[in-house]
C-alpha cells in the first residue's frame, strides 16, 4: 500500500459503483481537524463506474487520518449518489517532524486506488 505525506500530489481515484455519464462528479473530503471542502472529479478514462482527482502540492496539508467520498449530481433530474467512504492516513515528511523521539505513523489506505508521483 501506497502511504501519503504532506505535500505529495496522488490521484485520488473512487469507485461510485454506477455509471458517472451526465452526473456532476465531486470528491468530498475531511480533514482531521474536522473541516470539510470539496474537489470536482473526472470520470475515469477506463472505468466509467470511478471518478479521479490530481491532487496538488497544498492539497493534503495536515497530518492524520483523512475521509474522501465520492459525489454524482444531476440538477436535471435531482438525482444525487454518494460512494462509500475512503480511508487515508497522511503522514509528515521526515523534514517537517520537529521533536527528535517523534516518529511518523505508518501510513493506511483502504478501498481506494492512490497512484501518481509524489512531487
Amino acid at each position: 500500500m501506497r502511504q501519503l505525506y504532506i505535500g505529495d500530489t496522488p490521484v485520488i481515484k473512487i469507485h461510485v459503483g454506477q455509471d458517472v455519464t451526465g452526473y456532476e462528479l465531486k470528491i468530498i473530503y475531511k480533514k482531521p481537524n474536522g473541516d470539510t471542502g470539496e474537489w470536482s472529479a473526472l470520470a475515469d478514462e477506463c472505468d466509467i463506474r470511478s471518478i479521479n482527482y490530481a491532487c496538488n502540492y497544498e492539497d493534503l496539508d495536515e497530518t492524520g487520518s483523512w475521509m474522501f467520498q465520492g459525489q454524482l449530481r444531476n440538477e436535471e433530474t435531482g438525482e444525487q449518489y454518494t460512494s462509500d467512504v475512503v480511508v487515508a492516513e497522511v503522514m509528515a515528511q521526515i523534514n517537517m517532524i520537529k521533536e527528535a523521539n517523534e516518529r511518523p505513523a505508518t501510513g493506511l489506505i483502504r478501498h481506494a486506488h492512490i497512484s501518481g508521483s509524489s512531487r
